[in-house]
């Protein structure tokens, strides 16, 4: 995925987030709402400071970017275990926290994003 893409996909993915307790009726467990609600507001806020197009301020590197992504992704994976709410959930909305995880990973897994600097090093070595 070529970093123009990749920064689209991003802010995609922020509002997807936000969105997917009330898709998949678990906006009344206030936990996992809420964890997908501060997930998407990190890639967001997250996406809003990278080097990259479609941001508000270059601020963020790109590879400080994919890490923190990461770790979103893992957080979002794991989050009804660690924060306890998974015997409130029903087994298809397990699944959507572990797919929406996965997808992040995956996000980043093909992504073949450079930072300028990677491509004037390549250029000039």
């Amino acid at each position: 995925m070529r970093l123009r893409t990749f920064s689209i996909t991003d802010y995609i993915a922020a509002i997807t987030l936000m969105a997917l307790p009330y898709l998949f009726g678990f906006n009344d467990i206030y936990v996992a709402r809420n964890v997908f609600f501060f997930f998407g507001i990190a890639l967001l806020i997250n996406s809003l400071f990278t080097k990259y197009q479609y941001s508000l301020s270059k601020i963020i590197p790109m590879g400080i970017h994919m890490a923190i992504n990461f770790v979103l992704a893992i957080g979002i994976y794991f989050a009804p275990y660690w924060l306890g709410y998974r015997s409130a959930l029903t087994p298809s909305q397990v699944l959507i926290h572990i797919g929406a995880g996965l997808f992040l990973i995956t996000m980043i897994s093909f992504s073949r994003v450079k930072t300028e600097n990677d491509k004037l090093t390549t250029l000039n070595g």
